[in-house]
């Protein structure tokens, strides 16, 4: 069998043509990555150190249980989570929500976050001061315990500092307002505009000992149907009643990344609920009402997609990639024939 020798020009010809492939591949993938924004996102509170003297990550996070009455357009937000106390010392929690940035998520990539509105915070019956904080994390040993979602992404947040008695336990209780949308979904050239909530589940590792139970409850209200939400994730998670209420429960651990929730729901309001929200607070935020899921039936949810764009992009990185790999292989041939 004849051995076939590659001139310095061929070498350098076909190494080329690879890298080509490569960075031409490479930048489409990064054009068709979805991105969102616009969309509602509820957060989860994370342990966040204020300053060098204070204490934290000793506390447990042991249930949380998230209601929301969502509106097309409006997100409203009610959430208890029951923190615990096991040492025989108090403690003094620094605690923070993200205010802005973006987090990746499993299903459409990269995630904007937008500014909460109305938040507040109560413990042991009072409301606490919420100020923005702009920690530097990455000089902390509390870094490797953020949610890794948005670990990189994320450097203001609302802070707060609050203290739990020794062997006790309570209930912390968060409510805040959401501007679901219109949002945008982008990818590549293609564009769609809707609505979405998503929710950040995932759980810091600076707690002690793992989350028992998470509970979200969604109800639609403003006229919004079942049958108007398009996407959900994760779909093996999520339930309906049938009535309008849309469920997620996790049990026996802390969610993570791939817990974090995202819909997408279509809908065409002649009323613009959050515009009213911003007049008539009192109208919507109306007592928790949570209902428990062993006193329901319910069937799962449909199996809706959030990836609704043509293949145009996938079509050209598609073309592009055999176009280059047959010019290799005919400078391969063309090699061999010699």
């Amino acid at each position: 069998m004849r051995r076939v020798y590659l001139t310095q020009p061929l070498r350098a010809g076909l190494r080329t043509c690879v890298i080509a492939l490569l960075v031409l591949s490479a930048g489409s993938l990064r054009a068709i990555a979805p991105v969102l924004q616009g969309a509602g996102i509820g957060r989860n509170i994370v342990p966040v150190p204020a300053r060098n003297d204070i204490r934290y990550g000793l506390a447990s996070m042991e249930r949380q249980a998230i209601l929301v009455d969502l509106y097309p357009g409006l997100a409203v937000v009610n959430a208890e989570i029951i923190l615990g106390n096991r040492s025989q010392n108090n403690i003094t929690l620094s605690l923070g929500l993200p205010k802005s940035g973006s987090f990746f998520h499993h299903e459409v990539s990269v995630v904007k976050m937008d500014s909460l509105f109305d938040l507040k915070i109560s413990w042991q019956g009072r409301e606490l001061a919420v100020k923005n904080i702009n920690p530097d994390l990455r000089t902390s040993e509390i870094y490797l315990s953020l949610p890794e979602s948005y670990r990189d992404s994320v450097s203001q947040w609302y802070g707060w500092i609050m203290d739990i008695p020794p062997h006790s336990r309570d209930t912390i209780r968060i409510s805040y307002a959401l501007r679901t949308g219109p949002a945008q979904l982008s990818r590549g050239g293609n564009v769609r505009r809707s609505f979405f909530l998503g929710f950040l589940l995932e759980q810091a590792r600076a707690w002690d000992g793992p989350l028992q139970e998470t509970e979200l409850q969604i109800n639609l209200k403003g006229g919004l149907k079942a049958s108007q939400v398009y996407g959900v994730y994760p779909r093996e998670v999520f339930r309906q009643d049938g009535q309008g209420g849309l469920y997620f429960k996790i049990s026996g651990r802390s969610p993570i990344r791939h817990d974090d929730v995202l819909i997408g729901y279509e809908s065409r309001p002649r009323f613009d609920h959050f515009a009213d929200y911003l007049q008539n607070k009192d109208k919507y935020n109306q007592p928790i009402n949570r209902i428990p899921f062993d006193s329901l039936e319910m069937g799962k949810m449909p199996s809706g997609r959030f990836d609704v764009y043509p293949s145009k992009e996938y079509t050209v990185l598609g073309a592009l990639a055999a176009c280059l790999g047959l010019v290799a292989l005919l400078i391969i041939y063309m090699i061999r024939r010699r």
